[in-house]
């Protein structure tokens, strides 16, 4: 039992049979990001009011429209250049997708995260680990330069974790087969008109259908990294397999190429988008 409560009490950030010290406003490092939801300005003056007169804290314009919808990089160069991240805990906040993007970002980036309790007026430090994200890149063998590029950028720049999924490795079937059933995470498939047919789909539709006594039904498990702008050259039949707002133009409308900084860090945001329910329950 008391293995328990110590592995428990690791989970919290602290060893176990000691006080949870309460933090300070001192505690926060200056000029810290603030995360919140503009619905909640209550909430944030209470933060504002506690914080030292020269705090200088980092307070992004609010965003009121959903991530599929916004130029993120701005938002991303802004969290990792902040010190820490102070995120509002309750009211509107507790679910904002953006307050959940803003945090992960932060986490992902090894920043030290705080959450803030408008409630009772407390701070307490943040130690929950990123979600690790399950993401296979798939890319015809004319486009691997450019994905393995993208792929390298994310990782780099993001701290993202992209594995090639490659089904023409495997020389055991049953194996591979074995290994797509286990696979519960995302696609992304590096895409262009000239070899969108070269990728290995079959592999991916075995991986999103699912046989129940017969009936087929569909989970839609792909992104679609698109280095050409979207259009009819996108077979319907992959399309079915493709997530919601899941096609993202790395190439600015054919104006950047072979593809844009700024339109990955929306495909980052995208697929944090994805995690961002875990928020509430990681922020307990």
């Amino acid at each position: 039992m008391t293995d328990y409560f110590a592995k428990l009490a690791k989970q919290c950030g602290r060893p176990f049979r000691t006080k949870k010290i309460p933090l300070s406003p001192l505690d926060i490092p200056a000029r810290s990001f603030i995360s919140h939801s503009y619905q909640d300005r209550d909430d944030l003056q209470r933060l504002l009011a506690l914080l030292p007169s020269n705090f200088d804290p980092k307070i992004f314009p609010p965003i009121q429209v959903l991530p599929t919808e916004f130029v993120s990089t701005p938002l991303v160069e802004a969290v990792r250049a902040s010190p820490a991240l102070v995120y509002l805990a309750e009211g509107h906040s507790s679910t904002s997708p953006w307050v959940a993007i803003e945090r992960d970002i932060a986490l992902r980036a090894g920043k030290p995260v705080f959450a803030f309790r408008a409630s009772t007026g407390e701070f307490a430090q943040d130690h929950a680990k990123p979600v690790p994200f399950m993401i296979h890149a798939i890319y015809a063998l004319d486009d691997r330069s450019i994905a393995e590029a993208i792929i390298s950028w994310m990782e780099v720049n993001r701290n993202f974790r992209v594995e090639e999924f490659s089904p023409f490795e495997y020389t055991d079937m049953g194996e591979l087969a074995g290994d797509i059933n286990d696979f519960g995470g995302t696609f992304l498939a590096f895409i262009r008109k000239e070899t969108i047919r070269d990728l290995p789909m079959q592999f991916v539709r075995y991986a999103c259908e699912q046989d129940d006594d017969g009936w087929i039904s569909i989970e839609q498990r792909v992104m679609l990294a698109c280095l050409d702008p979207p259009g009819p050259w996108i077979p319907k039949w992959i399309e079915q397999y493709v997530e919601t707002d899941g096609k993202i133009d790395l190439t600015n409308d054919g104006n950047t190429r072979p593809w844009s900084a700024n339109r990955v860090d929306d495909l980052v945001v995208r697929l944090i988008y994805k995690w961002a329910q875990s928020f509430q329950a990681s922020a307990r």
